[in-house]
């Protein structure tokens, strides 16, 4: 038996046919994955169809029909023929697409409908009327076979119109391929005319399918490499507009840290004049410790912005790499540090906190001491700054073999370890609390930068979720000093630039015949300032942020004005203004606005908050002064008109004329209700909570009104029960209303 004779045992399917659709079925799936990765390939899309329809058309074909099939073999033949046919429909539109063969148009949509649609269905009403497959086949197999040469004559006219338009050399390979491949097409109808056999036939149809896979592979080789070349044009351009883009982003950053160093310079001589004749008045003063609590501040605040300066102007000289410290000198790193816990020691007393020190003496470095003294400063000043009051702090130095080791150990809130390679950055704040003395964040980045000059490496234990607390260690190279060497004195500041100051915000005692602010705001210094200045003409309560200030309110009388910062840890001005005025109870109460942002953006955000005002730092105390007094004025005028207005239905005309404003019912029961609540000295809390009582609301819900829990609601009103001496609610409502 030959080859084209021999069928897949059990089967009508030729070994050729099968094969054939073997091979395609591989060829679908690898071509299926290319398309998945790069799903807007509309080319290879139309080649996966043409080859999902030539591998039915292979497979129904083959193995219909099949005497071993319970299904009639008319439908069986019918079945095998529309498989050849609806593949046949598909190749014109292939064609018209694959090859951008414009001229085929009319065979992509309508072509396909007259010379095969309708044959087909001639076919099967034929051959069900005469049950003779091969009469039916070639009548029906007659329209493709004249459709094939207008088909050829179109493709031939579209081909000569694409290259004359191209106006280019005409890619032979692919009209060679493309007639190929048509030939193969226009064989199909011609073998199944002469019924010869299914290894021909399908020889035939897929022989012409291989020519187009290589057309399909040959263009796609050529449309990637035509993609990678444009990507690489594209790369060598954005890698130059990158490049450039860089440079002016260097050139503009360049120009901004010089404009930066060059104002921290200048504003170094005005500082230094400004700390120098002040210090020399304090030094005239018959005791500098004696010094006003204003001028305290006033000194605090210029040895910090001298700080601020130095550090930063010498940051940038670090980074410029330009030597700020010569290390040719010998210091004694044992007395350096012993010299500064003695004024550190002082700060600590005053929070409690418990300094405990192991120093090795005279241990010797190769460093200049002033940048030693440095590092010590830093690393203490934080250490305290994060400690907790009555915490400890554990200073060590110590000498291994050749290297000394200069560890700080402290009880603070620790730092986690995935924060600890940020933590030695520029402007990186230890943490994002603000607080009265956190800095600019670049005490620690100057600290790395004298460690690498002197070529040693720090090390931090912390890890805030196992225990609290942060251990610092930095190793430096020991040095043996020989005969010829001599240390270098140096004299501890005994004025250090760093202030643990505790600043007073004491409110001022309540008086009945003043107006009453809240003052938000989280800078201890000017909440102290403020507080002063606010409180000798008004009733002044003091809360750090918006979570506080909510508490405070609950506790003092219901202020006429709220002065807030916006920029605030835990909850900011922004929020502590949205909830007041979506509370009821507090949504009249006036807002101003003091804050460091200075943008009109800012600006108008806070007065879309319903701020009358944004007060932007730096700013004049007597023009904050002026506005408190003009908001406050207004704020009472418009409290009397309402009243008035709400009063003058109860408008009594005298006999003299004049007119008597009368108290109704309303009025009379609010001016009994708080005397009753100060003849049985209720807190502002319990007087909240009792006239809700009366009201009758429930626990759970005045809880939610006053943002407490039900509990301490319940205990509240055991404590007024006792106070009013009644047993329950009921009680309660009698007693009041006598």
């Amino acid at each position: 038996m030959g080859l084209l004779e021999m069928r897949i045992p059990g089967t009508e399917m030729h070994v050729v046919t099968f094969v054939f659709s073997a091979l395609e079925i591989v060829m679908f799936f690898y071509q299926l994955i290319f398309f998945i990765s790069r799903p807007t390939d509309k080319s290879r899309l139309r080649y996966l169809i043409l080859l999902f329809l030539l591998i039915i058309y292979n497979i129904v074909g083959g193995l219909l029909p099949d005497k071993n099939i319970e299904i009639p073999v008319q439908l069986q033949n019918c079945i095998s023929y529309s498989t050849g046919f609806l593949m046949a429909a598909y190749f014109p539109y292939y064609f018209y697409k694959g090859f951008d063969l414009k001229n085929l148009r009319f065979h992509t949509y309508y072509g396909w409908f007259i010379y095969l649609f309708i044959p087909y269905v001639l076919f099967v009403y034929l051959y069900y009327r005469t049950d003779d497959l091969e009469y039916a086949a070639k009548i029906a197999m007659s329209f493709p076979i004249v459709y094939s040469l207008i088909l050829f004559y179109s493709i031939t006219k579209s081909v000569i119109g694409k290259y004359k338009e191209n106006k280019g050399k005409p890619d032979v390979m692919e009209m060679i391929g493309l007639y190929i491949a048509y030939s193969s097409w226009f064989g199909v109808p011609i073998v199944t005319y002469f019924q010869a056999s299914q290894a021909y036939e399908y020889l035939c149809s897929n022989t012409g399918f291989f020519v187009m896979t290589v057309l399909f592979v040959r263009k796609t080789v050529h449309q990637q490499r035509y993609e990678y070349n444009k990507l690489q044009e594209l790369n060598e351009s954005l890698t130059e507009k990158v490049k450039e883009r860089t440079r002016q982003l260097e050139q503009s950053n360049e120009q901004k840290t010089n404009f930066f160093v060059n104002l921290a310079h200048e504003t170094k001589t005005p500082l230094t004049l400004i700390k120098n004749y002040f210090e020399e008045y304090i030094a005239k003063l018959d005791d500098p410790e004696e010094l006003a609590d204003e001028l305290k501040v006033v000194k605090n605040n210029i040895d910090k912005l001298s700080k601020d300066i130095i550090n930063f102007f010498d940051l940038e000289r670090f980074n410029k790499g330009l030597d700020v410290y010569s290390h040719r000198y010998v210091s004694n790193f044992s007395r350096i540090l012993a010299d500064n816990l003695v004024l550190f020691k002082v700060y600590c007393s005053k929070r409690k906190i418990k300094l405990i020190e192991y120093i090795e003496p005279d241990l010797l470095i190769k460093a200049h001491p002033q940048s030693l003294d440095r590092i010590i400063n830093n690393l203490i000043e934080n250490a305290i700054k994060f400690s907790p009051e009555e915490g400890s702090i554990e200073v060590k130095l110590q000498a291994h073999a050749n290297e000394i080791h200069f560890s700080i150990k402290d009880k603070g809130i620790g730092i986690s370890p995935e924060l600890h390679n940020k933590l030695f950055e520029p402007y990186y704040q230890i943490n994002n609390e603000k607080s009265n003395s956190q800095g600019m964040g670049l005490g620690l980045s100057i600290v790395k930068s004298i460690v690498d000059s002197l070529h040693g490496h720090i090390i931090i234990h912390s890890n805030p979720e196992k225990e609290p607390g942060t251990e610092i260690i930095i190793t430096l190279e020991k040095h043996i000093s020989t005969d010829k060497e001599l240390e270098i004195e140096f004299k501890v500041d005994d004025r250090p630039s760093f202030s643990f100051e505790n600043y007073q915000v004491d409110e001022p005692v309540f008086k009945d015949s003043q107006q009453t602010i809240l003052l938000v705001e989280d800078n201890l210094e000017l909440l102290s300032y403020l507080l002063k200045k606010l409180g000798k003409k008004y009733n002044v309560y003091a809360s750090r942020n918006g979570t506080e200030a909510l508490r405070k309110l609950k506790e003092m009388p219901i202020p006429q004005l709220i002065i807030s910062d916006i920029m605030m840890d835990g909850m900011d001005g922004f929020k502590l203004a949205k909830i007041i005025s979506d509370t009821e109870r507090y949504n009249h109460i006036p807002f101003l606005f003091i804050t460091a942002k200075s943008t009109q953006k800012d600006k108008l955000a806070g007065l879309n908050m319903g701020a009358l005002d944004v007060i932007q730092k730096p700013f004049s105390m007597t023009e904050l002064l002026y506005k408190v007094e003009a908001v406050l004025t207004s704020h009472s005028r418009q409290r009397k008109a309402l009243l008035n207005q709400f009063a003058s239905h109860s408008v009594k005309i005298m006999s003299d004329g004049q007119e008597e404003i009368l108290i109704d019912g309303m009025e009379q029961k609010k001016i009994r209700f708080e005397h009753n609540c100060k003849v049985y000295n209720l807190t502002s809390q319990e007087t909240e909570i009792t006239k809700r009582l009366i009201e009758g609301i429930t626990y759970k819900k005045i809880g939610e009104e006053l943002f407490i829990s039900e509990f301490t609601v319940k205990t509240h009103a055991q404590n007024i029960f006792k106070k009013v001496d009644v047993q329950n609610k009921l009680a309660l409502i009698k007693k009041f209303e006598k």
